[in-house]
């Protein structure tokens, strides 16, 4: 029988339950936390976005970016940035970085330009929490399956003098310009050192 996997969500869940326990009182579990692509003027930077929807007892909406689950301290670390968010929202207070995010973050342990660095007290809390909760789901990137290195497309020719080039072409015919050798394409088992 398959070893049943922990859903995403359902370990984002039982982490905003530490993170409501532990650190943020204010912290509203009701939040939906999920993987996703946030969006928003630097969406490329961003790891994590939280926002509440419009409308009476809508609950807080937490995004964490695929890329995060690589590694489950950055997980950790995104969410409890974006926690920080969801309690301002829940007392309309949210202003972004400003003032009472920078106040919670502080008592929190978060710090840095980004407010993405944890303080040494933050970062054993963020160990310890990893150890209690189940393991961690797989990356949805596919980068934790332990797949060795992908083969690229360019392909390694050497000539009789040793020098090296790579082309894309596989049916390269170009001679040496010191031996005056043609380039012959070499094998994975005839690189040397790592080439």
């Amino acid at each position: 029988m398959a070893k049943k996997k922990t859903l995403h969500q359902v370990w984002l869940r039982a982490l905003a339950l530490f993170v409501k326990r532990e650190l943020i009182k204010d912290y509203p579990v009701k939040t939906v936390a999920s993987y996703g692509f946030p969006t928003g003027r630097n969406a490329d930077d961003n790891r994590g976005a939280c926002y509440k929807p419009e409308g009476k007892g809508r609950a807080s909406v937490i995004l964490i970016h695929p890329s995060e689950w690589a590694d489950p301290k950055s997980v950790v670390r995104t969410f409890v940035h974006e926690a920080i968010h969801a309690a301002l929202q829940e007392k309309n207070k949210d202003d972004g970085h400003g003032d009472a995010f920078a106040e919670i973050a502080g008592v929190v342990g978060l710090g840095g330009e980004l407010f993405d660095t944890p303080n040494d007290k933050l970062a054993a809390w963020i160990d310890e929490t990893i150890e209690a909760l189940p393991p961690m789901p797989e990356d949805p990137l596919g980068r934790t399956k332990g797949r060795g290195p992908q083969k690229g497309r360019m392909k390694l020719y050497e000539c009789t003098c040793g020098f090296k080039i790579r082309s894309g072409r596989k049916d390269l015919e170009a001679k040496c310009l010191k031996c005056n050798s043609m380039f012959e394409a070499k094998s994975i088992d005839d690189k040397k050192g790592g080439e």
